[in-house]
């Protein structure tokens, strides 16, 4: 993510509890931020649902990088959808 923005860096230095986010000289407009770098944690964050392997893998399909994150492909797990018996 950009840190062209002084709204920007504000959230972050707030979010990480480090200002020197926002007093630096280092931070210039072309700055930018890696956020959530790791696979499961993207996953886990907008789909806490699907049971992930511990061990992604990069595969090359067609000439392009794809990243397979093991049981990605929507195995969900059953005690997060528990339904009430009568």
């Amino acid at each position: 993510m950009s840190l062209h923005r002084l709204w920007t860096r504000a959230l972050f230095a707030w979010y990480f509890g480090d200002f020197k986010l926002l007093i630096s000289d280092n931070i210039t407009s072309s700055s930018r931020i890696l956020f959530r770098r790791l696979i499961q944690d993207r996953i886990q964050r907008i789909a806490p649902f699907l049971r992930l392997d511990h061990d992604p893998y990069l595969v090359v399909s067609d000439g392009r990088f794809d990243l397979v994150a093991g049981r990605l492909h929507g195995e969900r797990c059953a005690s997060l959808f528990a339904t009430k018996s009568s």
